[in-house]
């Protein structure tokens, strides 16, 4: 599309295909060196758009069994998770998370890695500090002053070890989610590091240092 019309211009001029052209740090070059020009050369002024839909396949209820078409994508996602425990005080610091993770296709590396280390964080705060209570479907907060949201200064070293590139064949260009994952995986992570700590399971969000007291010392 947008692809297409910045390309079709050089390619007929070299007489070329689009596809052997090839976009990298803000220059076209040709598969065989012919063609070299910066994007900026090559956009001389223009206007380039284009307008596109993707509508994903219907999905359907699982059935008794649990099995069925519910879900338009699947993601993948492995955390594991380092933490110090104080087994007097009961807090629990998170040191390190090293995710690998099921990205689909990357599209833009440096704002995936931005993602998933947000959605890390964010899993942190579900695990450890965030406590979302509700009566009758109602949020019972009334703002964001009391809710313990993790930042900048809570976040561990957060290492991204492996990115799998299956792409998703239903999906534009086909990307996965990249932030929603982590979110839920981390929470899950930090618990089993904890239980691994303590040598008892926790069996609940998020850990309450009472709660991280109780368990080692029981």
């Amino acid at each position: 599309m947008v692809r297409t019309q910045l390309l079709q211009p050089l390619a007929h001029k070299f007489g070329m295909s689009t596809e052997l052209l090839q976009i990298a740090d803000g220059k076209i070059t040709s598969y065989d060196g012919v063609l070299s020009t910066t994007v900026t050369e090559a956009m001389d002024g223009k206007e380039l758009w284009a307008t596109a839909q993707c509508r994903p396949h219907p999905t359907e209820p699982l059935d008794e069994s649990g099995q069925g078409d519910a879900f338009v994508g699947l993601a993948f996602c492995a955390i594991r998770a380092v933490v110090d425990v104080d087994i007097e005080l009961g807090s629990v610091r998170v040191v390190e998370m090293a995710v690998a993770q099921d990205v689909g296709r990357i599209l833009n590396p440096s704002q995936l890695a931005t993602r998933i280390e947000a959605g890390v964080t964010q899993g942190i705060g579900a695990a450890l500090t965030e406590n979302l209570r509700t009566a009758r479907g109602l949020i019972r907060h009334p703002d964001l002053t009391g809710y313990a949201l993790p930042t900048s200064l809570d976040a561990p070293d957060i290492r991204i070890v492996k990115l799998v590139e299956e792409r998703d064949v239903v999906a534009p260009f086909g990307a996965k989610p990249a932030s929603a994952i982590p979110v839920v995986t981390s929470p899950a992570a930090v618990a089993a590091a904890v239980r691994s700590a303590t040598g008892r399971p926790i069996n609940r969000l998020p850990i309450r240092p009472q709660a991280a007291v109780a368990v080692a010392k029981s």
